[in-house]
């Protein structure tokens, strides 16, 4: 809900009365994003994840980052299938659809006895930064320990080949 006060997006938050003190049926309140975007905007992953609350309808009540996305809707996306809605918690991963066009991996759970599921992403690149680096340095490393074993190996004039297999 767009606040007519501050004009900054708020959560609707909803609760009926059943006694109806003065002839009010429910109380409303909009918590206003800011309450959320400080803790969600510390937990994302940087530079390209998000953190989504979407209503099970899904729409989109917040996201950090905003990205002009809330009030939006999730169906028709590859992440609000039947099967994911039908689900507690899970994980997923989408090679399309996404908003920015990157390959995400995230996670989501349904907020108990609340119409929200909260919903983490990364960007793929992101999230496998670090283990490509290190993967590429093992590599180079174990490249270069072949090539000094067989630089050695032609050195002193030995054929490991010959010598321990008889194959040449």
């Amino acid at each position: 809900v767009m606040s007519r006060y501050t004009n900054r997006w708020g959560l609707p938050v909803s609760h009926p009365l059943k006694a109806r003190p003065h002839d009010m049926a429910v109380i409303f309140a909009a918590i206003d994003n800011i309450a959320f975007s400080e803790p969600f905007e510390a937990a994302r992953t940087k530079p390209n994840g998000s953190i989504v609350l979407v209503h099970h309808d899904g729409s989109i009540l917040f996201r950090s980052p905003e990205a002009g996305l809330i009030g939006k809707s999730l169906l028709g996306s590859g992440l609000w299938t039947d099967e994911n809605r039908s689900k507690n918690e899970g994980v997923f991963e989408l090679s399309s659809g996404t908003g920015d066009g990157l390959a995400r991996i995230g996670a989501f759970a349904k907020v108990p006895d609340y119409p929200i599921v909260a919903i983490a992403t990364s960007a793929l690149d992101d999230t496998l930064r670090e283990w490509r680096t290190k993967v590429a340095g093992v590599i180079a490393v174990g490249i270069a320990a072949t090539l000094a074993g067989m630089s050695f190996d032609t050195w002193t004039g030995n054929n490991w080949l010959e010598g321990t297999m008889g194959l040449m």
